[in-house]
């Protein structure tokens, strides 16, 4: 299934970002923009294509590790925002990863393409070694006679409808010239009569007109039907060209029969000496099959699976990010979680084909005989698809665990709900309906105060007082909040200029959209407060 397949690249650290700018503000200049530079760093990254900038991707990814590893913690939003964004980070690192297993695996899927073909290539020789240590010619030439008698009998046909074809196409041009021809007649009459409308009267020249016309229409019919026929004659020539190569075909399998006729008859004489050389050909290719079972069994040990280990210890690195983000943070921290998992439930998925391909191939080798522990190695890949089957099932689930752990009311708890599903099908569970008046995703506790808030009208809000605010707003995060408000009220009575305030109001408006539903009640209150400030710059207050 192509969600399998999918790797994600972070994609939450605005809104990150945006939970840390309402909740930090206590930290220091330096914090602030330390945070502030990841999120361009992270939008930059996003802009490009993985693939294609992957050492520049990584040193990105690494950069953002270093600066927030010192700042992430649980001691306020700033700190839980960092932790959430280091997580994002090493997400960020386990797809590149990702991406490499990914490319790593493709390698050992071609080289496993070569040994099959040269495996087919070893079941010839050793089926010809058989054949000729056998050999009879007599079967073989009366066959032979009646592959000939065959294939001449295919030529004959062939050659008739290769000759009906072309008869039928040279009519065709036939007929396009004599158009073409016509409607050259019928524009040079159109011509002349056009040259003799100068010269006579208006009742003469719109008779000639008339028949300008005529004659210009004839020879556009003329031309329409040309091009119609050239459109038949075109869709005829690559069938005659078709019947043509049939037919030499035909009578090169026929020369080729014959000659093998010829060989046959020869090699009566010498079958036991071609049936070593086939001996001997084959064995040479099954020590090639066997080196390079080697090489792939190499590769897979040590390449392949080094890679995934790798991928797989940065996401639980990423999962160790998000112990701190328990609060204020606790949605990004959840919808990051679960891309984490997702993520780790694609690079499993992943694994497992790996694996399962590997298996068959392996058993491939065994039934044919190849030197090697094909069986043994053929078993601990069924059982390693099976392990990598059972964790990418455990990854899908776990994620949809931690988005159904996501905050969220409205569109966008439909959208959860449906990723969550997503997932669950991944991981081979048939969700159970959700009641249509039930929103699993929102808080009971909460939803008194945050649907009285979002029933304000602007005006209503821009006249409430912080302590009402206050008072609408979620306990948990209700004092961490205010304290922060307060000190960003102050900060936008000393902005003077309204441009610099209407570039706040693009940046809260962009934010806004990725924000959990808790959130936004705040963000709306924010807002409000510097468009009061934009208007009261602007009318001389």
């Amino acid at each position: 299934m192509p969600e399998h397949n999918r790797y994600r690249r972070p994609t939450l650290i605005a809104l990150v970002l945006a939970s840390g700018a309402l909740l930090g503000c206590e930290r220091d200049e330096t914090t602030r923009s330390a945070v502030h530079l990841a999120g361009q760093q992270f939008a930059a990254t996003a802009a490009g294509d993985p693939s294609a900038f992957g050492d520049q991707t990584r040193e990105t990814y690494e950069e953002i590790i270093r600066a927030m590893q010192p700042l992430a913690g649980d001691a306020d939003g700033f700190a839980e925002a960092s932790a959430v964004t280091l997580a994002q980070a090493r997400l960020g690192l386990a797809t590149q990863a990702a991406l490499e297993a990914a490319r790593a695996e493709t390698n050992g899927m071609q080289r496993a393409r070569v040994i099959r073909g040269a495996l087919s290539e070893y079941l010839t020789l050793a089926a010809i070694a058989e054949a000729a240590s056998r050999f009879d010619p007599d079967a073989d030439m009366s066959d032979l006679d009646r592959l000939i008698d065959a294939r001449r009998a295919d030529a004959r046909v062939y050659e008739r409808q290769k000759s009906e074809m072309e008869a039928q196409i040279a009519e065709l041009e036939e007929r396009i010239a004599g158009l073409r021809s016509r409607a050259q007649e019928e524009r040079a009459k159109a011509g002349t009569l056009s040259l003799q409308m100068a010269g006579v009267s208006a009742t003469r020249a719109a008779e000639l007109a008339a028949e300008v016309r005529e004659h210009t229409l004839r020879a556009d019919n003329h031309e329409l039907e040309a091009i119609r026929i050239e459109g038949r004659v075109g869709q005829l020539r690559p069938t005659a060209a078709e019947i043509a190569l049939n037919s030499q075909k035909a009578r090169s399998q026929t020369d080729q029969l014959v000659q093998s006729q010829r060989e046959l008859q020869a090699r009566a004489r010498a079958a036991q000496q071609d049936a070593a050389e086939a001996r001997a050909a084959a064995a040479e290719t099954r020590t090639r099959i066997a080196n390079l079972a080697r090489e792939l069994a190499e590769h897979r040990d040590q390449t392949v699976g080094p890679i995934f280990d790798r991928v797989h210890s940065t996401l639980s690195q990423s999962q160790s990010a998000l112990r701190d983000a328990r609060t204020v943070t606790q949605s990004s921290a959840a919808v990051t979680r679960a891309m984490i998992h997702e993520t780790a439930g694609s690079t499993w998925a992943r694994r497992a084909a790996g694996h399962r391909e590997a298996a068959k191939l392996y058993e491939s080798l065994h039934d044919a005989g190849i030197p090697g522990q094909h069986q043994q190695n053929a078993r601990s890949e069924r059982q390693a698809a099976e392990e990598a089957s059972r964790q990418a099932n455990e990854a899908y689930r776990s994620a949809a665990e931690a988005l159904r752990a996501t905050r969220a009311r409205g569109e966008a708890a439909d959208r959860i709900r449906d990723a969550a599903a997503r997932l669950d099908r991944l991981a081979g569970i048939e969700p159970e309906p959700v009641p249509e008046d039930q929103d699993a995703w929102a808080d009971p506790d909460d939803l008194g105060a945050m649907d009285e808030l979002e029933a304000l009208s602007p005006e209503a809000m821009s006249e409430m007082t912080m302590g009402e605010f206050a008072a609408m707003l979620p306990e948990p995060v209700r004092d961490m909040i205010m304290q922060q408000f307060e000190a960003q009220m102050e900060m936008l009575t000393s902005i003077d200029d309204p441009d610099l305030l209407r570039m706040m109001l693009d940046e809260l408006d962009q934010q806004a959209q990725m924000l959990p539903a808790e959130y936004a009640p705040a963000f709306d209150f924010v807002r409000r407060r510097v468009q009061d400030r934009i208007d009261e710059i602007e009318s001389g207050g």
